[in-house]
């Protein structure tokens, strides 16, 4: 019995120190499994980890650059950027309350929050607003909202003190571009509008569009860092580059002076609109692009009676130029030498076929000189001398006077108006062409086949900015753009003189 016991017992501690074995031998393989993990995380992933951190405390946020200015050939200025300070409301953090447990046994939530109520109702006088304004935009339902925009640097000091230790508040800068002058030029200018993809203003038309890389410049960066609880322990700023100040051509004065002679022309014709370009001939220069309807990019958001007073037809809007296009049909055959100024052309009594058509004058013309049949305008003699060229000699100069194609000029949406290839005209085109038929052009492309004819035989670039400024300085005071396209010439001088 006594052997019995003891073997029983035996059998118990041998057991018993399996057991130990087996919970040792587990919390050994548990032991070096942490340690791997422990390896793995802080030694072989320590970056990663370490920039997972940095990534929960970084709180950036981007700032907004100064768009640069826009002024006329004497400096005046056409647009500009204007910086003001708003309050931001983010109400998910007003509305948030940390308590310890007792204070909110005790019912404490409701007490802060009309602490806070009555603190921000304190600032109804410097805010410019009713208490039940400031209510209903307390008590909203969106998480950001824009509390009160457009404040005064002196306003801002005193609304950020009264602000202060209230959560949910926060002073920002925002941009608003401004246009001084209102309608005055308005079509080349621009204007800006919303981007899709960012918060920021980008330019929507005019050379706010065109050059609106050049005058954006590159955004900032302030970031905050933070710990668990929200609080910031530091902070690090990348400045904002203002972008570059934009130069014109045009002359403010004479804009303003073409833009009041165009309305009324305009109102006095009755017309649905209108458009004038004051162009130098000699390079290209722009030193007014009027148009009629117009707006107030300042007040878009008010809208205009039409659409129309959005385009700018100047360069937008294709049009038959009727007889203006016999400049190129007298000038393709002087240059060719098939007519002489002196010679005599038989203008048919004022009538011609051609094809199908039978294309008239306004007078019953005889014979003429080519220099009388252009100073009266005869059609007949117009198409006559078209048909001593032949279409694919015509088409040539119409090319090389610069229609079909785009001028150049720094707009955006320039049209190239329309300009059939020789094999698709039809029998009577080449005497719908010469008198500015058949054919479509824009007015800046009129304006600069009528150039080659001032300037001596050479088509120019027509353009609208002198100088761009580097890094947002003072316009008017830094490096030139890129050499434009040289004139080309198109004519001979003699050709240019004669048709003078």
């Amino acid at each position: 019995m006594v052997q019995s016991d003891r073997s029983r017992r035996s059998d118990i501690g041998e057991l018993s120190r399996h057991r130990v074995i087996r919970v040792g031998l587990l919390l050994a393989v548990w032991m070096v499994l942490i340690i791997c993990r422990l390896a793995w995380i802080q030694i072989v992933h320590h970056d990663h980890y370490i920039r997972l951190s940095q990534e929960d405390q970084r709180r950036p946020r981007k700032t907004e650059p100064l768009r640069g200015s826009i002024v006329d050939r004497h400096n005046n200025l056409l647009a500009m950027s204007v910086v003001y300070q708003s309050v931001r409301l983010d109400q998910v953090r007003f509305n948030y309350v940390r308590l310890s447990s007792k204070e909110e046994k005790e019912g404490k939530r409701a007490e802060v929050m009309e602490k806070r109520r009555k603190a921000v109702r304190s600032l109804s006088g410097l805010l410019e607003m009713t208490e039940s304004e400031l209510d209903s935009k307390l008590v909203g339902t969106n998480k950001q909202l824009w509390f009160k925009r457009r404040l005064s640097p002196l306003v801002v000091e005193e609304v950020v003190k009264a602000l202060e230790g209230i959560p949910g508040f926060t002073v920002v800068e925002e941009m608003e571009r401004a246009y001084p002058n209102q309608e005055l030029a308005a079509h080349l200018i621009g204007h800006l509008g919303a981007n899709e993809k960012t918060t920021s203003r980008i330019g929507r038309a005019g050379i706010e569009q065109r050059l609106d890389d050049e005058m954006t410049g590159t955004k900032g960066e302030i970031t905050l860092w933070v710990d668990a609880r929200g609080r910031a322990f530091g902070r690090s700023d990348i400045k904002s580059r203002p972008g570059q100040d934009i130069q014109l051509t045009i002359d403010a004065a004479l804009q303003r002076k073409v833009e009041y002679l165009l309305r009324q022309a305009v109102e006095r014709h009755r017309a649905k609109g209108g458009a004038v370009v004051v162009m130098d001939p000699g390079n290209g220069e722009i030193h007014a692009l009027a148009n009629y309807p117009t707006f107030d990019p300042n007040r878009l958001d008010t809208g205009v009676a039409s659409s129309a007073a959005y385009v700018n037809q100047a360069v937008m809007s294709p049009y038959e130029p009727g007889s203006i296009f016999k400049v190129v049909t007298y000038a393709a055959a002087l240059e060719e030498g098939v007519i002489r100024p002196e010679e005599i052309i038989d203008c048919g009594n004022g009538q011609i076929a051609i094809g199908t058509r039978v294309i008239r004058d306004t007078h019953s013309y005889g014979r003429l000189t080519v220099e009388d049949s252009f100073a009266k305008s005869s059609n007949v003699g117009a198409i006559k001398i078209a048909q001593r060229l032949g279409k694919e000699t015509f088409y040539d100069y119409i090319t090389r006077f610069g229609f079909g194609a785009p001028t150049g000029i720094e707009l955006p949406a320039e049209s190239v108006g329309i300009l059939h290839r020789t094999p698709k005209w039809r029998p009577d085109s080449i005497g719908s062409i010469a008198i500015g038929q058949e054919v479509s052009v824009t007015l800046i492309q009129a304006v600069r086949a009528v150039a080659a004819i001032a300037n001596g035989g050479f088509l120019v670039t027509p353009h609208l900015v002198l100088k761009p400024e580097v890094g947002g300085g003072q316009a008017g005071a830094s490096d030139e753009r890129p050499a434009r396209q040289a004139r080309t010439r198109i004519i001979r001088e003699e050709t240019s003189r004669q048709m003078r």
